[in-house]
């Protein structure tokens, strides 16, 4: 409500609009308080979502959140075993039931949201100053088999995975599993090869403790979207990055950080020292830098860069930027489209 002073003995009558504007008029005031009270509606928007498909489940979302307010329920997608989110889409104002799952049909796909690699579960934040209804539209997949473990060293041949299955020839939903079970197959000297077999949308890994792994990107693309993990460290290992598909597709992409991280006692080598040397894969891309290899005193990592490129939002290559190795056939004419070697 609002208060103002009444006067009960008036004294402005006969008073022009100026005389009482300047606070000419004079006389003996005595005020009255009166409560006025404004009635007015606020725009109240509704939050829903559902399952179109099956194969998964959305939490409760349904909530009314009145105008300019944030929605308070978390948006949590929980797919069945061997599932996974395939598409979110978003609808505001009427829906058209039976139409849902294209951006034609007036939705806008959300991108904006994170997932465990592991139990592919996603959450999206909650919506802020809402002024609209706002609709959610999920639909799941089947979870693709990722990578697969094509060699291993000499005697690991028989080693059988955490699920008793033989390490050699197992498949993978995810890359940290098999890079895990090559950890177990390294009991031998040599080197574990790891073949990927589908794109992978959102994981970071490490390669640690003495895990000698081969990674043959096979025309397909690590992605992650972490910008505090870099897509893949070395850390006290060996990492080979390889791409033997016939395209040349293969790469290694950090979304908001570094493509790869070499500790001071870690080693990369992108592509193999042979007599061909490709420009164009393996790709390592980073939102901020494509390669940051650290320094320790003047102890640092190692890489040997044989075929690909290498690109950064802010720089390729950062922290030590010494290449240890480059291939017989080096070329400095061999540049990307960036300009960089």
């Amino acid at each position: 409500y609002v208060t103002v002073d009444r006067n009960e003995e008036n004294t402005t009558l006969g008073k022009t609009e100026e005389e009482i504007a300047n606070g000419t008029v004079s006389g003996t005031l005595q005020a009255e308080v009166q409560e006025i009270t404004y009635y007015y509606n606020v725009n109240k928007y509704t939050i829903t979502g559902e399952v179109v498909g099956g194969n998964g489940t959305i939490s409760d979302i349904t909530e009314t959140v009145e105008y300019g307010n944030s929605s308070t329920k978390e948006i949590r997608f929980t797919p069945n075993n061997g599932y996974r989110v395939e598409k979110i889409m978003l609808y505001t104002g009427e829906e058209v039931d039976g139409t849902y799952g294209t951006e034609e049909d007036g939705g806008i796909e959300v991108t904006d949201y994170s997932e465990d690699s592991r139990t592919q579960i996603v959450i999206m934040s909650v919506f802020t100053n809402v002024t609209e209804n706002k609709h959610i539209v999920v639909t799941f997949e089947e979870r693709p088999i990722v990578a697969q473990i094509v060699a291993v060293p000499e005697g690991s041949e028989n080693l059988t995975s955490g699920d008793g299955e033989p390490i050699l020839n197992h498949t993978y939903y995810t890359l940290e599993d098999a890079i895990n079970d090559a950890a177990l197959a390294n009991a031998n000297p040599g080197q574990v090869e790891i073949k990927i077999l589908a794109d992978i949308r959102d994981e970071s890994v490490i390669i640690e403790d003495g895990n000698n792994v081969v990674i043959d990107l096979n025309g397909f693309t690590i992605n992650s979207n972490d910008e505090d993990a870099p897509t893949i460290t070395v850390m006290e290992s060996t990492l080979v990055v390889k791409d033997e598909s016939k395209f040349e597709t293969g790469k290694i992409i950090s979304r908001d950080g570094i493509g790869i991280y070499i500790t001071p006692n870690g080693e990369c080598t992108l592509g193999i020292d042979n007599d061909t040397v490709s420009a164009s894969t393996p790709t390592v891309e980073g939102a901020i830098y494509g390669i940051y290899k650290e320094v320790d005193g003047e102890q640092e990592g190692i890489l040997k860069y044989y075929d690909g490129k290498v690109i950064g939002g802010t720089t390729a290559f950062a922290g030590s930027t010494k290449i240890d190795d480059r291939p017989l056939l080096y070329d400095p004419s061999i540049v990307t489209e960036d300009g960089k070697q």
